[in-house]
């Protein structure tokens, strides 16, 4: 028997016991309750390291119902903070920051940067949160005349990470080429924990993971 008839014949097997669909499935035919359990469960819900939208908001953005389902998870999910905008995240409630999957914190450049340093470590999301992932972005202006920010950055993923209950399994940093020190930093430190990093082929972007077996860092 050849390929082509195996195939045919599994095909036609498949379509009398129901295991081929003969028209796409609709994912709006399922009731909505299952719908809300199982966009979490999607993977892509993160802000995208530029700030962008996640994936999936951008698949269901052409239905206005699919849309309007998802759109309040992915806002619950997900923070954005920058130097300039960190005093107004410290005031969130604990069960806002509880409900956090995914935090992007940017290193922005500012006039007056002394006044401003970039600092959550004594925030209540340093004590405890539900991140499961973290973006780092680095101006270029922000590398400049701070030698102590590679250590800056690193504690304060250190303490992300300890607090998390459902454990980081991925940091993604932005670092420009003048940053060098900052991402070398970043590296032995890690390296420390027993976690390498990758540069991704887009750009000036690193990433660690966690294997699977360990944690990001040590708790």
């Amino acid at each position: 028997m050849d390929s082509k008839g195996s195939v045919g014949q599994i095909k036609a097997q498949g379509q009398q016991c129901n295991l081929v669909p003969d028209s796409p499935f609709h994912f709006r035919l399922l009731p909505k309750e299952l719908r809300l359990k199982i966009y979490p469960l999607s993977n892509n819900l993160a802000l995208t390291y530029a700030g962008g939208p996640p994936a999936l908001l951008l698949a269901v953005a052409p239905d206005p119902v699919l849309y309007a389902e998802v759109r309040p998870i992915y806002l619950s999910q997900n923070a954005s903070v920058s130097r300039s905008s960190q005093e107004a995240f410290k005031k969130w409630p604990m069960s806002r920051i509880l409900a956090l999957r995914h935090i992007r914190l940017h290193w922005e450049a500012l006039e007056n940067e002394w006044d401003k340093p970039f600092g959550l470590t004594g925030n209540k999301i340093c004590l405890k949160n539900n991140l499961e992932s973290i973006c780092v972005v680095i101006d270029e202006e922000a590398c400049k005349d701070d030698s102590s920010l590679g250590h800056q950055v690193y504690t304060t993923l250190e303490y992300l990470v300890v607090a998390s209950s459902r454990s980081v399994k991925s940091i993604v940093a932005v670092i420009p080429d003048i940053g060098f020190l900052v991402r070398r930093h970043l590296e032995l430190r890690f390296k420390a924990q027993g976690v390498l990093g990758d540069r991704l082929p887009i750009g000036q972007v690193w990433v660690w993971k966690a294997d699977g077996e360990h944690a990001l860092l040590k708790k």
